[in-house]
């Protein structure tokens, strides 16, 4: 059971480091696009190649916090309203991006800036969703035990 447990734990930590770096490579990427730019971030390394994957993963480690609030958030109005808010599923998709990217923005100040074209927020929300290794559910299974009659 124990081993079980840390097996377990070691794929998590795995899955989050796989998850830091692509998410830093693609926020990079976008920074090379020009649609992503640095301001003023700390130096928390002294290598500035390193330091710029760094402050990206940062970045897009605070913009998963934040979306995974925001889909909180968002279930919790889709309770609230008896499931009225099911209907505008469409639009909150099409403005998680935004809030992602500005929320981030508003918790990070001067660390970075975004491109505000509607259609370059969308595809970067896309972008930085799809590069992510999910978290991998454990199977259930059930166990039926037979009883033999007398």
């Amino acid at each position: 059971m124990l081993r079980n447990n840390l097996q377990i734990e070691m794929k998590t930590l795995i899955r989050l480091s796989i998850n830091f770096v692509v998410t830093a490579v693609v926020i990079l990427l976008f920074r090379h696009l020009n649609w992503i730019g640095f301001d003023k971030p700390p130096v928390l390394l002294s290598d500035p190649t390193l330091n710029d994957i760094l402050i990206a993963g940062i970045i897009g480690f605070i913009l998963f916090v934040v979306g995974e609030i925001a889909e909180i958030g968002y279930k919790a109005l889709i309770v609230m309203t008896c499931g009225l808010m099911c209907l505008f599923y469409p639009f909150f998709g099409l403005i998680l991006g935004y809030i992602k990217l500005l929320g981030t923005q508003v918790i990070l100040p001067d660390w970075f800036t975004f491109d505000h074209t509607w259609w370059k927020v969308i595809l970067m929300s896309i972008a930085i969703g799809l590069f992510r290794i999910p978290t991998i559910k454990a199977e259930k299974k059930i166990i039926v035990k037979h009883k033999k009659h007398a």
